[in-house]
């Protein structure tokens, strides 16, 4: 392989190359050193992958590179003293005892036409590597050149599935030289050992620090206003041809949540698009990040009027918001765009994950992401609703009357909202061992989301459970027979109770689907139907 470009020293210091070459051709002799270089980003190198394939603006910057010339002095007919990067600069011939890779050079003059630099010549240097060679230092991963800036962008062209005609395009790079010298002493007790001067490996690292160091990074916000907001340049068609859809949806709906009147529109919401550093407007940024997860989730349709949806959901947000506090002052966006989410697959849900965020005061984390909130707040609530009845065993026909009484009313509850996953645990069904039994009741106890003791005559059975169930906090419902005229125990007289009539067909029903829904509601966020 050879390679050509331009010699120079970059500020009067570091001796580069600068040239042009295939994209492929550079990956293959190159490596990263990932002592100093981040992990590559799989992501990152999916986008890569399709800009080099698709995009009509194809440009990057240099590729820039690290090159150890290499030299041994104590090998045999080795030049003792000789600077391999002085050679090189000189213009005359060099070649590593160490690496079969040759440098040669040439200058081409301008007689006396100076340019900007006030020379009037260039220096073109070629760098000749032994296919054999580096085909060897491939297969045991040493390739002779190391990625300074530029890893993935070459990872992308790396792998064999990597597209031939974008390994083939041209690429700048910048190859930075250093010197490499290995030297053989003695030492006192008159061992021979080899001594490696190699100060450019410190040198390579300081590169890679300075060039991801000394200059500051545009913002997301700043990346996303420089395509965006650029109507005249990029037209929707446009916009969705070289960048897709997303970024279409980012405009308009960023079109349709004005800066200067955000904060009437959707005052609840506000904090949202502030970062957290300060209170500077990340409003595009946050726009891009609710797209973004929209269609990841499949959360939106694209089209024009999937936006004005995402617009009006952000309003009703906003009104369920606005009685949380701590949501109101949060400024991270991920309650948002999860409530987002939950709001255009499920309006039922919203309150239910409103109130459920604020009940654990969720909203104080800063590092909760939207995809990890939604997975939790699901497993919740398609969690079934389990509800158990606690009561005096009457006898096996008394006890199917009262399952059949409860059933019903679950039933009417579960055929008016069907997303609530609730059920009845049959009362008194339980087979086995007592202590079997016993172990079974406080495992349903504890599991149960909602508890309806029937305190009627007093049963000390239903005293304990109830007791127990009032341990964990669960939600509870108190019934007894209207002409029950047994003496409550202290410890419950006091509380509310709701007594009904089981000659009535429909009074217990009633009762237990009145107080089940507005537990449901209450406790639990639902927003329900009726009948």
């Amino acid at each position: 392989m050879i390679l050509r470009g331009i010699l120079d020293r970059s500020l009067s210091n570091q001796l580069c190359i600068r040239g042009f070459a295939p994209l492929g051709e550079l990956a293959r002799l190159s490596k990263a050193d990932y002592t100093y270089q981040r992990d590559l980003i799989s992501k990152q190198e999916t986008t890569i992958k399709q800009f080099l394939k698709h995009s009509p603006h194809l440009f990057f910057p240099e590729v820039i590179l690290g090159h150890h010339v290499e030299y041994d002095y104590s090998l045999p007919k080795a030049e003792q003293g000789i600077q391999p990067i002085n050679i090189i600069e000189s213009g005359s011939k060099f070649e590593s005892n160490i690496q079969k890779i040759k440098f040669s050079s040439k200058k081409l003059s301008y007689k006396d036409k100076f340019d900007s630099r006030n020379k009037a010549e260039v220096q073109v240097v070629e760098i000749e590597i032994d296919e054999d060679y580096l085909l060897k230092c491939i297969e045991k991963n040493t390739q002779p050149f190391s990625r300074i800036d530029g890893n993935h962008r070459l990872s992308a062209v790396s792998d064999k599935k990597g597209d031939e005609e974008i390994k083939k395009r041209d690429t700048p790079f910048c190859i930075v030289l250093f010197q490499s010298t290995i030297s053989e002493i003695t030492d006192r007790d008159g061992n021979k050992k080899k001594v490696i001067d190699n100060n450019g490996e410190k040198f390579e690292k300081v590169v890679f620090h300075n060039i991801n160091t000394k200059s500051v990074p545009l913002t997301s916000e700043e990346n996303l206003r420089v395509i965006v907001e650029d109507e005249k340049n990029f037209k929707n068609e446009a916009l969705k041809k070289e960048f897709g859809w997303k970024y279409v949806a980012i405009r308009e709906l960023n079109k349709l949540l004005p800066t200067e009147h955000l904060e009437d529109i959707v005052p609840n919401l506000h904090n949202a698009f502030l970062s957290f550093k300060d209170d500077t407007l990340y409003k595009l940024s946050v726009v891009s990040k609710i797209i973004d997860f929209l269609l990841k989730e499949n959360s939106l349709p694209q089209t024009n009027e999937s936006i004005k949806q995402v617009k009006a959901a952000l309003k009703k947000i906003n009104q369920e918001f606005g009685n949380h506090d701590l949501l109101k002052k949060s400024k991270n966006s991920a309650f948002l765009i999860a409530a987002l989410s939950i709001e255009l697959n499920s309006k039922k849900q919203l309150k239910h994950f409103v109130q459920w965020v604020s009940k654990h005061e969720l909203a104080t984390l800063n590092e909760v992401s939207a995809k990890s909130l939604l997975d939790i707040y699901l497993k919740i609530y398609t969690k079934s609703i389990d509800v158990f009845v606690a009561m005096k065993y009457y006898g096996v026909d008394e006890i199917a009357s009262y399952n059949s009484i409860y059933s019903r009313a679950v039933a009417r509850i579960k055929a008016e909202n069907p997303d609530v996953n609730i059920k009845l645990l049959k009362i008194m069904t339980h087979n086995g061992a007592t202590k079997s039994i016993i172990s079974k009741m406080i495992k349903e106890i504890e599991n149960c989301s909602i508890f309806i003791a029937d305190v009627t005559e007093r049963n000390p059975n239903v005293a304990y459970e109830l007791g127990y169930a009032r341990s964990m906090d669960k939600p509870t419902i108190i019934v007894q027979k209207h002409d029950d005229e047994t003496e409550i125990p202290f410890d419950y007289a006091q509380d509310f109770r709701k007594t009904y009539n089981i000659g009535a067909p429909n009074s217990l029903e009633n009762l237990a689907y009145d107080d089940i829904k507005a537990i449901l509601e209450t406790n639990y966020g639902f927003k329900l139907n009726v009948e």
